[in-house]
């Protein structure tokens, strides 16, 4: 039997370039715009406590000529704002290994 951790990093459909382009078919700004909603909402709720909002990407889709640019707008906003940083997946764990007790793990 093998032992240790397993612990999931945060994840959402709904900022998935796969669901808004391919299946909802939202247009090239359609991301820009989820993107800007979602974290309006993160952010207000962020000031009581640590929000993460995470972002599915896949260079065949966000990629392209045609949707990069609305991609880089959005990213861009979210640098401007006071307080948020970006982070990896392996970021993510690692902060969590230092802000969570290793009980329970």
């Amino acid at each position: 039997m093998k032992t240790g951790s397993l612990i999931a990093l945060p994840y959402t459909v709904e900022l998935n370039d796969i669901p808004v382009h391919l299946v909802r078919n939202q247009g090239s700004s359609g991301f820009h715009d989820v993107i800007r909603a979602e974290f309006e909402t993160l952010y207000e709720e962020g000031k009581a406590r640590a929000k993460i909002l995470t972002i599915s990407m896949h260079p065949y889709i966000s990629g392209v000529a045609h949707r990069a640019g609305y991609l880089d707008k959005a990213l861009a906003y979210l640098m401007q704002q006071p307080g948020v940083i970006f982070m990896r997946g392996v970021d993510i764990l690692d902060w969590y290994r230092l802000a969570v007790p290793a009980r329970g793990r």
